[in-house]
């Protein structure tokens, strides 16, 4: 593989030499970008991060916004912890629990009760939160 030198190569140009690259390089050269600040600007060529970050927040104001009572927005975890900058939008379904931690500009898009603190995390993983929202959406 050729190796990816953020300061020379933008993803799209290591994109276009077409190499193949397994997880590990993949994760060493979004590493290597954010390090020079290029992380959100990651691209597929279509949309970048940051684009498909945003996105994905709005559409859960939507979702939340829509079934209210099965949400709640803190800027705590249950321990009193947060990442910097950020909150927790965490919900439960039929489906079970799920949560998405969004940037502190977004607070005011969700239309839901406010905790001092998150309830507790049930152990979810991105793949169960993606599982359960299909089931939800399923009707399962």
């Amino acid at each position: 593989m050729t190796d990816f030198d953020a300061e020379r190569h933008t993803a799209k140009e290591f994109a276009e030499m077409q190499q193949v690259f397994d997880e590990e390089d993949f994760l060493k050269m979004v590493k290597q970008c954010k390090s020079i600040g290029y992380g959100r600007k990651i691209s597929d060529g279509f949309h970048t991060l940051e684009e498909l970050y945003e996105h994905r927040t709005v559409l859960l104001a939507v979702v939340v916004n829509l079934l209210p009572s099965c949400f709640f927005k803190s800027r705590k975890h249950e321990d009193g912890s947060m990442f910097p900058g950020y909150f927790i939008v965490m919900g439960t379904l039929c489906s079970g629990q799920i949560s998405y931690h969004c940037e502190e500009r977004y607070w005011d898009l969700f239309k839901c009760g406010e905790t001092e603190f998150a309830a507790k995390w049930d152990g979810h993983s991105s793949d169960d939160v993606l599982d359960r929202i299909t089931r939800y959406v399923q009707g399962q």
